[in-house]
């Protein structure tokens, strides 16, 4: 079997673990045997030990994960390390770690992070093996600064710049039920250093994907490649900024903005229109629209640099977006202190367990210094890392609440039955995030509960 080292075990790099580990040659053998490197924290080592005794490390709903999580168990393929050191001639190293140069408070010790993994990855390296990063980096950034950094390691220890394999390929996983679907069955884009890199980046990446129905794209330059994955993200970052102004107008106006939405999404152009929410979280969205910000003035270095002024604007708006949901609950409540308020999801997406930079977070925030108490519930977490908080994963008993906000459109929360969940009606109930089914929402209309959904002009 080749080796595979896949550094980082995250969300991301867990996925792809499972996703090359999964494949099977002509003798329904498996062909790759991979090792996951983490970093030696409590977190690392958490993840480590999951992998190792047989579990995967995140909560998740997706049954096609389980299954072929269970099915890799057994074939005895994959498994984690904290130790540097195993994985020493790997013929595919994978990078799959976070970096963001948009915090000044981190950029420093990402930079130097990343770059010292590379060098270190370079004393490992092998003749013909194959680097494949996979992590958000700013444009410019792996063929002006990681690329000559590789090739001065490995021309140290003899190895010629014409046998570094040096490929870009960014990933577009949504966690969620189809998890890991949405690693196989989606479209990847790749670019490489070198012909034999390109040649070999193709190779893996037609075995871990779909490519007859989700064909690769190879684009001219890495350079190209990882400024597609910036404006990918950068494109749905101002989408949904967009759309937040619109919210506040609707409600003004006392009009549905969902109808409106649905009707401008039958033309086949508008189809991908956001419709409004609590706001944006996660890993990606909230800052890597400011990553070309970085390169134009870091890596290339142009006397006259763009300003980027959607890109910045749009993350701007993005962050402060909960604070329109916390202005509907001074709105109603008109004081919160000593009021005790359920935030129903405080993960940043559906169906994850995922909580980096969840808007749900700014929300409690804003409660709690307001003198309000809150308390959580989540199908994904029994506890809050962010908030050093327990979070209650039975949805199916009542709370003891002022105000219950639908904060995460869960699957499991379109199964509660309103009339059992709800305390009584003189409960303040809010749809943030068009959590709840039309059956849930009429039923609390119709029996005349204090319900209000975001966006939808009810004041």
């Amino acid at each position: 079997m080749k080796k595979i080292a896949i550094i980082g075990q995250g969300f991301v790099g867990a996925l792809m673990s499972i996703a090359c580990a999964r494949i099977l040659g002509g003798n329904k053998k498996p062909i790759y045997n991979v090792l996951g490197l983490e970093q030696k924290t409590l977190t690392g080592s958490k993840r480590v030990e999951s992998i190792n005794n047989g579990i995967f490390p995140f909560d998740t709903n997706d049954e096609f994960l389980k299954k072929e999580f269970k099915k890799i168990i057994y074939n005895k393929n994959y498994s984690a390390t904290l130790d540097k050191n195993e994985i020493d001639n790997a013929d595919i190293f994978i990078v799959s770690i976070n970096i963001d140069v948009s915090n000044k408070k981190y950029r420093k010790k990402d930079l130097n992070n990343f770059k010292n993994l590379i060098k270190e990855i370079g004393l490992k390296y092998k003749k013909n093996s194959l680097i494949i990063i996979e992590s958000t980096l700013p444009p410019g950034f792996c063929e002006n600064i990681l690329k000559p950094l590789l090739e001065k390691v490995c021309l140290k220890r003899k190895i010629k710049k014409k046998d570094i394999n040096l490929a870009y390929s960014y990933e577009r996983v949504m966690p969620g039920k189809d998890y890991l679907s949405s690693l196989i069955y989606n479209h990847r884009v790749f670019a490489a250093n070198n012909k034999n890199a390109e040649k070999l980046c193709k190779t893996f990446l037609k075995k871990i994907i779909d490519t007859k129905k989700f064909p690769l794209t190879k684009l001219k330059s890495i350079t190209a490649t990882e400024t597609a994955k910036i404006l990918e993200n950068t494109y749905r970052a101002v989408n949904i900024a967009f759309i937040d102004e619109w919210c506040k107008f609707a409600d003004q106006a006392e009009i549905d903005l969902f109808e409106i939405i649905n009707a401008i999404k039958q033309r086949n152009t508008h189809n991908n229109i956001r419709y409004p929410g609590l706001g944006v979280g996660g890993y990606c969205l909230t800052k890597d629209p400011l990553f070309a910000n970085y390169s134009s003035k870091q890596i290339f270095k142009k006397k006259k640099n763009i300003n980027f002024k959607f890109s910045n604007l749009s993350v701007k708006i993005n962050k402060e977006m909960p604070r329109y949901t916390c202005k509907k609950l001074i709105n109603y409540f008109k004081s919160l202190k000593n009021k005790t308020f359920l935030i129903a999801g405080v993960t940043y997406k559906n169906d994850v367990a995922d909580t980096r930079q969840s808007p749900s977070k700014y929300l409690c925030d804003f409660i709690q210094r307001q003198g309000g108490k809150i308390l959580c519930l989540d199908p994904f977490l029994s506890y809050w890392e962010e908030k050093k908080v327990n979070v209650e994963k039975n949805f199916r008993k009542k709370f003891k609440a002022d105000g219950i906000i639908f904060a995460v459109p869960h699957s499991q929360f379109q199964k509660i039955n309103m009339k059992k969940f709800i305390p009584n009606k003189r409960t303040y109930i809010l749809d943030a995030n068009r959590c709840l089914t039309e059956k849930q929402k009429n039923y609390l209309k119709n029996n005349n509960y204090n319900f209000q959904i975001l966006g939808s002009g009810n004041n």
